[in-house]
């Protein structure tokens, strides 16, 4: 009989704990956010005498190109996860009874956090680094760059150090 009341007196106090600390509310949880975004970019392009001198007898090669983009960005505790489609052409590039994809996969990485500081995303990612020479995303070209890799991140939580990617 003393047995059992010892169990049920720890148990209460096991109980009541545990529910003060589901009530904490000194700890920011992070929310779960879904986001949809797009992106229209139409550019018109003139060529006429690109690295070589014009001949007289030439024409200039005008035409418009475009890129859309459809972006779908999910936020959680546990894991980031962000994809983006791209649709890029050049206008009359294609008939109308073309049946061929014109649409890939731009981005699409997840990033799980793994220690306080320390994350890895795997997957098609932009990376940039310094001044963009190596590694760019150029994203004033039409189809732009992005590369398929595993990164691991670590961002030190004070304000004055910048996040380091290896």
């Amino acid at each position: 009989m003393k047995k059992y009341k010892l169990f049920l007196s720890w148990l209460i106090v096991v109980l009541h704990v545990g529910i003060l600390k589901a009530q904490d509310t000194t700890k920011v949880i992070k929310p779960t956010e879904f986001t949809i975004s797009a992106e229209f970019k139409a550019r018109l392009e003139v060529r006429n005498g690109y690295r070589t001198l014009v001949p007289d007898d030439t024409t200039p090669s005008i035409f418009v190109n475009n890129r859309t983009r459809l972006n779908l960005d999910f936020k959680s505790k546990h894991v980031d996860a962000y994809i983006s489609l791209q649709d890029a052409r050049v206008w009359g590039e294609y008939g109308g009874q073309y049946r061929g994809g014109s649409i890939n996969l731009f981005e699409g990485y997840a990033e799980v956090p793994l220690k306080k500081g320390f994350s890895v995303k795997l997957g098609r990612q932009r990376i940039m680094y310094d001044n963009q020479r190596l590694f760019a995303q150029n994203d004033w070209r039409v189809w732009a760059r992005s590369h398929d890799a595993l990164r691991f991140n670590y961002k030190k939580p004070e304000k004055n150090w910048k996040q380091v990617q290896l």
